[in-house]
């Protein structure tokens, strides 16, 4: 990412993955979960939903197709 993110930013980044992991393990639990993003105007949230993204597609990609054991770390990404 381009951008350094401020320390709230990086906060409120935390608490997204929280939030999905937790959403994740209710979903195996057959209890979809939705999860809401807000924050106040200017406060950078397509910066913090845009490095999310990008930790979740680099995460992905650094794993290969003969080693799927290793989408245990990142349960909210996907399953097969």
């Amino acid at each position: 990412m381009r951008v350094t993110l401020f320390p709230f930013q990086e906060t409120a980044l935390a608490e997204l993955h929280e939030k999905i992991n937790k959403a994740h393990l209710m979903w195996s639990e057959k209890d979809p979960q939705v999860i809401s993003f807000s924050a106040p105007t200017g406060s950078g949230k397509t910066i913090i939903m845009t490095a999310l993204f990008e930790e979740i597609w680099t995460s992905v990609n650094r794993l290969d197709s003969q080693n799927r054991e290793n989408y245990a770390a990142l349960p909210y990404i996907c399953s097969y």
